[in-house]
């Protein structure tokens, strides 16, 4: 049985709204290999199909719970080496999850602009 708020929105307690009129940034499909880091140190691997300045969406065998912190480490255009971004489970699924970024440098900020400005 599929819950609902007042709103209409769904109450599913797995997953929150990551329907695409609920975003603030402007996403770009993307197949960057990823790992992930719990809380706990456990490191998992995925695959990042969209970037934005506000998240990414991790396709992983394991993905991190709901509202779990992660430290998501990238390689980044105009970045050498691998970067770390830290980041909290706003849905997942069995087989995915978005993760909404937290603070990161301009340097961070303009590579993930360079990404979303590629055509």
């Amino acid at each position: 049985m599929k819950l609902a708020t007042p709103d209409g929105k769904s109450a599913n307690p797995t997953v929150e709204d990551p329907s695409p009129g609920s975003r603030r940034y402007a996403r770009r499909p993307i197949g960057l290999p990823v790992q992930f880091a719990l809380t706990d140190g456990e490191r998992r691997s995925g695959v990042c199909r969209d970037i934005s300045l506000g998240g990414l969406h991790i396709d992983a065998a394991e993905p991190a719970p709901l509202r779990a912190s992660v430290t998501i480490s990238i390689e980044l255009p105009g970045i050498e080496g691998v970067t770390a971004l830290p980041g909290i489970v706003r849905w997942s699924k069995a087989d995915s999850m978005g993760v909404e970024l937290g603070l990161f440098s301009p340097q961070v900020t303009h590579a993930i602009i360079r990404i979303l400005a590629e055509s």
